[in-house]
């Protein structure tokens, strides 16, 4: 019993060691954009700053099928933050970014 809960725990930490992290900063206190909500990406994190009448930044991530794996929405008027992990690039995964008028960020693995 000890060496199957001792394999477990390995498996469970290699593939937590290989799985990608993404951190999520909605910047919704500042002044509003009157065009697009703007992504810009930078090497550890997305931040997004939503354009005036968008309410809510949804974050999903599917996989290879199509199965959503975790689906966050956060408030737009606010400043939020959240990490995002999406499986290992090895396995195929989707991470899309959405605001009321639709698809603002996609990123294919």
């Amino acid at each position: 019993m000890k060496r199957i809960c001792f394999i477990l725990l390995c498996a469970i930490s290699i593939v937590s060691v290989y799985a990608d992290n993404h951190t999520v900063v909605v910047r919704g206190n500042g002044p509003t954009l009157s065009g697009n909500t703007e992504v810009s990406v930078t090497q550890d994190s997305i931040v997004v700053k939503p354009a005036v009448g968008v309410s809510a930044i949804t974050v999903t991530v599917t996989d290879v099928t199509g199965e959503v794996l975790s689906e966050q929405v956060l408030p737009a008027q606010s400043n939020a933050t959240v990490n995002v992990t999406t499986p290992p690039p090895s396995e195929g995964y989707t991470l899309e970014l959405r605001d009321d008028t639709g698809l603002i960020y996609l990123e294919e693995q």
